[in-house]
């Protein structure tokens, strides 16, 4: 996901600081807008972050960015249901305002292309995280209908809705039909990686471990990240592919002893078709070794002791969800 050589920390501060033109911050009940941004765009900037301050009266932002019962990719899901809903509002603001001639064409360049260069130099997870919650977010507020509000305007009620009953998963972002379609409804199944760690033996320690959902499990799989200026990018499909879709849950956990780190990661899908091609294509990739067994794929990557490889992998599925 990304190069061992890489500063992440350093290129995503970067990143940051080039895009993003003000933020609101749900804890002081505060927004702040850079001092040097176009007149225009301050109106623009400032619809986004009222939008935000506004949901943040009725639905406490903060506690529903920052639960701590809430997965990783469960947060993600959450945070696309903020962001889409204040950019939509946003850009049905900032077209008004186009139409009306109070945006210069040096305007709506500086809005579009703010920061791109810093964009382009991050590794491709930290672009999904930061640009998808903004414009897949966007069409998931419009139940995946990226024009819909030409029709029907800002949808309240369903925003609303996704505030009251937030989505569970990065796939429900990607795919809205399995979140406002009750036939369809695909809430994620719970993964444990149970005890499998301890066959790594003595001097072994467990340093973080998460869910990575399908936003994140695509990049593995050679899912395409869209360019921040392709209009595509608000589309799901846009994220992800075959082998990604048919998510069902998973479960990762990094373990290092020294200089050496080893990531479990657990998977299980929809069906075992789609397990299979997910492994499949998995398996091209820079593995330790992986496993399949019926709907559960286990991988293992980084730098297991190698007679500790088995007993890894069948301990995972030991602990994978059964039928």
């Amino acid at each position: 996901m990304a190069h061992p050589e890489d500063d992440v920390l350093a290129l995503f501060t970067d990143a940051l600081r080039e895009q993003i033109g003000g933020y609101y911050d749900p804890k002081a009940g505060q927004f702040y807008l850079l001092d040097d941004m176009p007149a225009a765009l301050v109106d623009i900037l400032t619809a986004h972050e009222l939008t935000h301050a506004l949901e943040d009266q009725y639905y406490e932002l903060d506690a529903l960015l920052e639960s701590e019962d809430a997965t990783d990719d469960e947060i993600f899901a959450r945070g696309a249901v903020t962001e889409g809903s204040a950019t939509l509002l946003m850009m049905i603001y900032s077209i008004e305002q186009a139409f009306d001639q109070s945006l210069s064409e040096e305007d709506m360049a500086a809005m579009t292309g703010v920061g791109q260069e810093a964009v382009d130099r991050l590794p491709k997870v930290l672009v999904r995280q930061l640009m998808a919650p903004y414009v897949v977010g966007m069409s998931f507020v419009q139940r995946g209908n990226a024009m819909g509000w030409m029709a029907g305007g800002y949808p309240v009620d369903d925003v609303n809705r996704a505030y009251e009953r937030p989505p569970t998963s990065s796939e429900q972002i990607l795919h809205p039909e399995k979140y406002w379609d009750e036939d369809k409804r695909d809430d994620p199944v719970p993964v444990s990686l149970g005890s499998a760690g301890a066959a790594l033996g003595r001097g072994w320690v467990r340093e973080d471990d998460g869910v990575l959902g399908e936003i994140n499990l695509a990049v593995l799989v050679g899912a395409p990240t869209p360019a921040p200026e392709d209009p595509a990018g608000v589309l799901g499909s846009a994220w992800t592919n075959r082998a990604a879709e048919g998510w069902g849950g998973d479960r990762y956990e990094l373990w290092a002893r020294g200089k050496k780190s080893v990531v479990l990661l657990s998977t299980t899908w929809d069906s075992e078709k789609d397990a299979q091609q997910f492994a499949e294509v998995i398996a091209e990739g820079p593995l330790a070794g992986h496993r399949i067994a019926g709907r559960n794929v286990a991988l293992v990557y980084g730098e297991p002791p190698r007679k500790k490889l088995d007993a890894l992998l069948d301990g995972m599925l030991r602990e994978a969800p059964q039928p």
